[in-house]
């Protein structure tokens, strides 16, 4: 029995035979075609030539004695003669050794006879011419004739060669008519040839290659128990064997395995479900995969929800940006918490979404979870209203005890001894140290409640900081700190409360003064790019650095990085600053110095031309 490779063999050699022999003797025919037609063009396109030169020699000779006739100076015609006879002579000696067409000889014998009469007649014109009346009826009755009789004779052998160029040479005609005899008998052959190995191949190759193709769809479906008869034993029939020990163990691997998957599948539900938060999985395409009761329940969260279309429309926004990112991101703030209602109680909801990554880096879903913070929440509002409470009880005293150490400290109640007046400078300066927390804590307070209100304005950024600036100039001068203001007067003006704004310059500074030693120094500097709708500004100390770890965590509310003082406060003035900032639609953070130990603090203001108030 042929094996396909046998079979292929056998198919192919024949109609590569069957093209060699087509190609093999349409290039014989080719040369042969070449050759004849070559020699005919050539010859007959000489002949034509040539009479065409003979033509416009006797043309020219016609047009000098006519000249001649009408010429009003008598002039020595022979050389011009001469040249114009030799002309023609050129022309009609070549044309003498290329006569090849049936007709041509005896026009030329008759053109001969014709010039031999018209030269002897021309040259005799010209001996004692005279432009007189014999001279003219010799012209008209001699010389022009045998010229028009020349013209006519020349035109003829043309038109003889040009017939013979558009004609088929017998020769020609009688090989096309064997070629196309031949061409037609191979291309019967072959049409016979191709129809035989057509049907050979899709009975004993296309036929078992459709049916495993047929079938590779039927798995594709998941029909494990279709089974390939096996009629050859060539490599189709061991395909088709391997074929059915495939889908053989297939179907041992699919029985052990979908109880497995069963089982994975509820210990991931039950998994789920053991959770105190509610979770849910989110596939690539925003619909939900899994979800605990919890989702399921509260948020309505249900396997195949689009997410797109749920009522919390942040959490779209989330997985988006997860989508994006391939980071987690955690609501921040309660103020960006779900607030829902169950059984008639207020619960208050943060949600977070983390990706899902294989270990190819790839992203597989994205995890999300809606933590409960209603107790959380209660517990800082709580805390707030307490600090707000405390601090207001807090500063009426305190203004008394501020006054009371000013006036001691004045003298106005007496001279002080040494003594007294170190106790009082030590006791004046707690007292304003409280004062500034009691104040933080006010703002803080009002930040928090929203009672706070931020009235936006156009202001100048170098005014801006240059006022701020001048007010902590004698402190830095004491501190033996060079304090300096880089802003320059030709940025655009920025969008700002110019009651608000202050207290975040004021921070930044007071920020730089408490960590730069003496001799150190503080900039300020303001940037920006021309078509940007921000300006940054930028607040940047010698002396200690923020180490990376700490650089977001400086901003958080009674933050202080380790190793500094409790006299340093309590870490409550770039928290509040991050806020103002944030109020003002715009961000801050801390890095590293440029080209320098220290610290720089920025932050971002749109400018007044991108400034676009929100509607509400």
């Amino acid at each position: 029995m042929l094996v396909l490779k046998h079979k292929l063999t056998l198919g192919f050699t024949g109609m590569l035979t069957l093209l060699l022999m087509v190609g093999t003797f349409g290039i014989i025919l080719l040369n042969q075609y070449s050759s004849t037609l070559e020699d005919i063009f050539k010859e007959n396109f000489n002949s034509v030539v040539y009479g065409q030169q003979m033509k416009e020699a006797v043309d020219a000779m016609d047009d000098y004695a006519q000249q001649a006739l009408y010429a009003e100076v008598l002039i020595d015609n022979s050389p011009v003669v001469t040249n114009l006879v030799r002309d023609f002579e050129i022309a009609q000696d070549a044309e003498a050794k290329n006569l090849t067409v049936r007709g041509e000889k005896e026009k030329f014998e008759e053109l001969m006879a014709r010039w031999n009469r018209y030269k002897h007649d021309y040259r005799s014109f010209f001996i004692e011419f005279k432009p007189d009346v014999r001279h003219r009826l010799l012209y008209q009755k001699d010389l022009r004739p045998l010229s028009f009789q020349l013209k006519t004779l020349s035109q003829d052998i043309i038109t003889l060669n040009l017939t013979n160029i558009l004609s088929v040479d017998g020769k020609v005609k009688e090989s096309t008519l064997g070629a196309k005899r031949m061409m037609v008998l191979l291309l019967v052959s072959g049409v016979v040839l191709a129809t035989g190995l057509i049907l050979f191949s899709t009975r004993s190759i296309l036929r078992p290659l459709q049916l495993v193709t047929e079938s590779a769809r039927e798995i594709q479906k998941g029909n494990l128990d279709l089974v390939l008869p096996i009629g050859t034993n060539d490599e189709i029939g061991q395909l088709a064997e391997a074929f059915n020990t495939m889908t053989a163990k297939l179907r041992e691997f699919r029985r052990s395995n979908v109880a497995q998957l069963v089982r994975v599948q509820k210990t991931t539900q039950l998994a789920l479900n053991s959770f105190p938060e509610a979770v849910a999985v989110v596939g690539l395409d925003g619909k939900i995969e899994l979800a605990n009761h919890l989702a399921v329940n509260r948020f309505n969260l249900l396997p195949g929800t689009d997410l797109v279309k749920h009522e919390h429309k942040i959490l779209w926004s989330m997985f988006q940006e997860t989508f994006a990112t391939l980071a987690p991101v955690l609501s921040k703030g309660y103020e960006k918490a779900i607030q829902m209602f169950i059984n008639g109680q207020e619960y208050f909801f943060l949600a977070q979404t983390v990706p899902i990554i294989d270990e190819s880096k790839l992203l597989n879903g994205v995890t999300l979870v809606l933590i409960d913070v209603t107790n959380l929440r209660r517990i800082d509002e709580s805390k707030s209203g307490m600090l707000s409470l405390v601090s207001h009880e807090l500063k009426t005293p305190l203004t008394s005890i501020r006054m009371a150490t000013h006036l001691l400290l004045d003298e106005r109640m007496g001279a002080l001894t040494p003594k007294q007046l170190e106790l009082l400078l030590a006791a004046r300066d707690d007292a304003e140290r409280l004062h500034r927390i009691i104040e933080n804590l006010l703002d803080m307070s009002r930040i928090e409640s929203g009672s706070e209100r931020i009235d936006l304005v156009p202001l100048s950024p170098e005014k801006m900081a240059r006022e701020v600036s001048s007010q902590y100039l004698t402190s830095a001068r004491d501190q033996g700190i060079a304090m300096v203001n880089n802003v320059s007067d030709q940025l655009p003006k920025v969008m700002a409360d110019p009651s608000r704004i202050p207290h975040v310059f004021g921070n930044l500074i007071t920020n730089a003064l408490k960590h730069t030693t003496a001799g150190g120094r503080i900039e300020l500097y303001a940037t920006w790019n021309e078509g940007d709708n921000l300006v940054t500004f930028s607040v940047q100390n010698t002396g200690i650095t923020i180490p990376e770890e700490y650089s977001a965590k400086i901003f958080e509310r009674f933050f202080r990085m380790p190793g500094e003082k409790a006299t340093d406060g309590v870490g409550l003035g770039l928290a509040i600053a991050r806020d103002i900032v944030i109020g003002h639609g715009g961000r801050i953070w801390a890095e590293h110095a440029i080209g320098q130990e220290g610290a720089r603090f920025s932050f971002t203001l749109n400018t007044s031309d991108s400034y676009q108030p929100l509607i509400s």
